[in-house]
């Protein structure tokens, strides 16, 4: 078990205050917020939020990572149908499990060395004895993140649909930095997880890249 810091931005008046609290995660990879220190919205971030769900807002940071899984160049015209049936039916998550180190599915968006997009579905690892056939592995570095999420929902349909994944993706395309950081999109685009069926729930994250201003790309 271990315990990870993070600070929850509070956005009133159109300003960010920064609320520590604590995140303990346990061996079996579930997760428990310390209720006592987060803190309520008073504000949310949608026009038209549904009841009762605000938007939460913190800030990360994120080890350098490897990563296992199916690797997609996309552009505007890609089918994103296609490109999850084909992951299923070459195995989906099952061969990267055996090497996971957080069985949470991700989505990593970057862009490559000749400046295309890629879609890099999958999960987090380390000890990667064979990498699967039809499989990729990839090492990425470290970095701060501005993490959109939600409350945690009852269902994971309700997560990973409009009430989660959509609302979280539209806000995180021009929610606003915290003072004294800046997008960072240079490489990694974004970052998707997907956290179902925790003991408290489920929820879709968003994970923007962002980096202190003035520190370079």
């Amino acid at each position: 078990r271990y315990c990870q810091y993070y600070v929850i931005l509070l956005l009133q008046e159109g300003r960010f205050t920064a609320v520590p609290f604590w995140k303990t995660q346990e061996k079996d990879g579930s997760e428990f917020m310390d209720r006592s220190m987060e803190v309520e919205y008073l504000e949310s971030f949608d026009k038209n939020p549904p009841e009762g769900s605000p938007l939460r807002i913190y800030v990360t940071r994120l080890d350098d990572f490897t990563f296992l899984g199916n690797y997609n160049v996309v552009d505007e015209s890609s089918d994103y149908g296609q490109i999850w049936g084909r992951f299923f039916e070459k195995g989906g998550y099952d061969p990267i499990v055996p090497y996971a180190t957080d069985k949470s599915p991700v989505n990593v968006w970057f862009t490559d060395a000749e400046g295309k997009r890629v879609y890099f579905q999958g999960l987090f690892v380390k000890d990667v004895a064979r990498v699967p056939e039809g499989y990729c592995q990839m090492d990425f570095p470290g970095g701060e993140y501005l993490v959109v999420t939600t409350d945690w929902m009852e269902r994971n349909e309700e997560a990973v649909g409009e009430k989660g994944n959509g609302r979280c993706n539209r806000y995180a395309d021009y929610a606003p930095m915290p003072a004294g950081y800046v997008r960072d999109e240079s490489y990694v685009i974004r970052l998707e997880v997907e956290r179902a069926d925790m003991p408290q729930g489920s929820r879709y994250e968003v994970w923007v890249p962002i980096r202190r201003a003035g520190s370079g790309a």
